[in-house]
C-alpha cells in the first residue's frame, strides 16, 4: 500500500528490465530467454513474465517462464539462467523477479460449484499462497517462532537489536548513494503533481530498540517476532542480465559478479554454511552422460556448441548444505562504518551476507543460494 500500489508486478518488472538493458548496453534483440519469479499470480493475467518482457520492449520471439519457490524464487531464477547458459542452450538470459502484494486478491473457494447454504469464506491470496506453510498448516512466521523457541532461543531483545542495526545500515547506505546504481526511479502523478520514487520505503532510519520493543508479537502472545523484526509486505521488481563469459568478453562488457556455483539445503534443520557442520562423507560426483545433449543440422553442417565445465571445486559442496556467500568489493567503496556486505544484507533482493543466508535457510524450508566472485576482490562476512 505504498507509492507503487497502482503498479502491477509486470509493470514494475518491465521498468527493471528496461533499466538493466540500458545500463548494461545489451540490446533487447540479444536476449534469448527470460526467467522471472512471481509467487502471487492470481488475478495477474496469463504468464506475467511474458507480459513484463514485451512491455520492456523485448521481441515476441523471446520466451519467458515464471518461477515460484516462495521466498527463494528470485535466487532460483538466476540459478536457472546459469544452468541454461552452462548447458549451451542460451547465451544471454534476463532473470529476476516481480511482486505486487498490494494487488493480491481474495479468493472464493468452491465458487464454481456453488455455495448452497451458509456463509462463504474468502481466502487471502497473500496469506494462503505465500505466507502460509502448506505442510504444517500454519503461518510461516509461526513456524519460525516455534523453531526459534525449540532450538535457537534467540531472545526478543536480540531480534529487535538486529533489526534496528539492519535499518540503520540500510539508511546509511541509502544516504551515501550505495543503491543509486541499483534503484530505478519510478515517476508518479498524484493530484496533478509529478514526482519520483527513488528510495526503498521499507527502510526505517528512525527505528530504535525502544520503538520496536513496544510492538506486539505478530504470531503468539509470548512470541518474539514482530512487524518490526520481520520482512515487510512490499511491491517491487528486480532484473539482472546473466551472460556467457565468452559472449561478455567479445562485447567488452564488465561483469558485476561471476557465478561460481550454487546448491540447495535438503534438511531445513541443518545450517546452510558448510563451515558450521562437516558432512559425514564426501558427496558423490555427478554422473555425466557421454552422449552429447546437442543436435545440429546436417544440411548446414554447423558445429555443436562448445560447453566448458563449470569453474570451481564442485566436489567441496556437501549434498545437504550450500556453500554460500555474496563476495563483494572492499567496504571502503560504500562509505559506511560497517563492512560492505553488512550495509546491504537487509534485503534479500540485493546481495546478502553470509549470516543472512544461513538464517534464511534455517527458516523451515528448502534453502537456495548462489556463490559469487567479484572482480574487485573477495570478501566473506562473519
Amino acid at each position: 500500500m505504498g507509492s507503487l500500489q497502482n503498479f502491477s508486478g509486470a509493470d514494475l518488472r518491465a521498468l527493471a528490465i528496461k533499466a538493466v538493458l540500458e545500463r548494461t548496453g545489451v540490446a533487447a534483440a540479444d536476449i534469448d530467454y527470460v526467467v522471472m519469479r512471481q509467487v502471487l499470480t492470481a488475478g495477474t493475467g496469463q504468464i506475467p513474465a511474458r507480459r513484463a518482457a514485451t512491455a520492456a520492449g523485448l521481441p515476441m520471439s523471446v520466451s519467458a517462464v515464471n518461477v515460484n519457490k516462495v521466498c527463494l524464487s528470485r535466487i532460483d531464477s538466476i540459478v536457472m539462467a546459469d544452468m541454461l547458459i552452462r548447458a549451451g542452450i542460451f547465451h544471454v538470459v534476463v532473470a529476476g523477479g516481480q511482486e505486487s502484494m498490494t494487488n493480491a486478491p481474495h479468493l472464493l473457494p468452491k465458487s464454481r460449484t456453488g455455495h448452497k447454504y451458509g456463509a462463504a469464506k474468502l481466502l487471502d491470496h497473500l496469506e494462503w499462497d505465500d505466507l502460509w506453510d502448506s505442510l504444517t498448516d500454519q503461518p510461516m512466521g509461526a513456524l519460525t517462532e516455534a523453531h526459534n523457541q525449540a532450538l535457537d532461543q534467540i531472545s526478543r531483545q536480540e531480534q529487535d537489536s538486529f533489526a534496528v542495526d539492519s535499518h540503520t545500515k540500510a539508511a546509511c547506505a541509502t544516504k551515501d548513494g550505495v543503491f543509486d546504481d541499483e534503484i530505478v526511479p519510478v515517476t508518479l502523478t498524484r493530484k496533478g503533481q509529478t514526482y519520483e520514487v527513488t528510495q526503498d520505503e521499507g527502510v526505517r532510519a528512525e527505528a530504535s530498540v525502544d520503538s520496536l520493543g513496544a510492538l506486539r508479537p505478530a504470531f503468539h502472545h509470548s512470541g518474539t517476532v514482530t512487524a518490526g523484526s520481520a520482512s515487510q509486505l512490499s511491491d517491487g521488481a528486480c532484473a539482472v542480465v546473466v551472460m556467457n563469459n565468452a559472449v561478455a568478453e567479445r562485447r567488452g562488457l564488465r561483469w558485476l559478479a561471476e557465478i561460481t556455483g550454487h546448491g540447495a539445503s535438503r534438511d531445513p534443520t541443518r545450517p546452510c554454511s558448510p563451515t558450521r557442520r562437516k558432512p559425514s562423507r564426501p558427496p558423490a560426483r555427478p554422473r555425466v552422460s557421454r552422449r552429447p545433449n546437442w543436435t545440429w543440422s546436417k544440411s548446414t553442417r554447423r558445429s555443436p556448441p562448445s560447453v566448458s565445465p563449470p569453474p570451481g571445486n564442485w566436489g567441496s559442496l556437501p549434498r545437504w548444505s550450500t556453500s554460500t556467500v555474496a563476495r563483494l568489493p572492499s567496504a571502503t567503496r560504500w562509505g559506511c562504518p560497517t563492512p560492505a556486505s553488512s550495509c546491504i544484507s537487509r534485503s534479500s533482493s540485493r546481495a546478502v551476507a553470509w549470516r543472512g543466508v544461513a538464517a534464511l535457510c534455517r527458516g523451515g524450508g528448502q534453502g537456495q543460494a548462489i556463490v559469487l566472485r567479484s572482480p574487485q576482490g573477495l570478501r566473506r562476512s562473519n
